[in-house]
């Protein structure tokens, strides 16, 4: 589906996909509105957001989003397979790939819960690898 024609309903989309409140997004799509009551708001808003055009826009946004988001989770366990297949790798580095592969498939039941940098562990020559890598693009 293309960009929504009525340039307000597709930033109203847009402000939704970002986690903004239908009432956020309506007050950004039409800054107008900022003089109305709440209720009012509220109630366009709410209008707004359950007509066809919109829902059909909004679910096609997520699902490209949530593909994009799968793409990038497939890249980095081909990364790290790449490191762990690498026998010019040192073995500790092998290992830590191996670890947070079944991290990530939660083999022996860890699940992966990324609370910092994943690259914060990498060391300067294995950033630039990753850097220098197209293969995966």
């Amino acid at each position: 589906m293309p960009i929504l024609e009525n340039i307000k309903h597709e930033t109203f989309v847009q402000c939704l996909l970002k986690g903004m409140s239908q009432r956020q997004s309506y007050l950004e799509a039409y800054p107008n509105s900022k003089k109305w009551k709440d209720t009012t708001v509220d109630n366009k808003a709410s209008k707004l957001a359950n007509t066809s055009e919109v829902l059909a826009r909004l679910q096609e946004l997520q699902e490209r989003s949530e593909n994009q988001a799968i793409a990038s989770v497939t890249r980095r366990k081909m990364i790290l397979t790449e490191i762990l297949e690498d026998e010019e790798e040192k073995a500790n580095d092998r290992i830590k790939a191996i670890d947070s592969l079944n991290k990530m498939e939660s083999i022996g039941g860890e699940s992966l819960t990324l609370k910092k940098d994943p690259f914060d562990e990498l060391t300067t020559e294995e950033l630039r690898k990753l850097a220098r890598s197209d293969k995966y693009d």
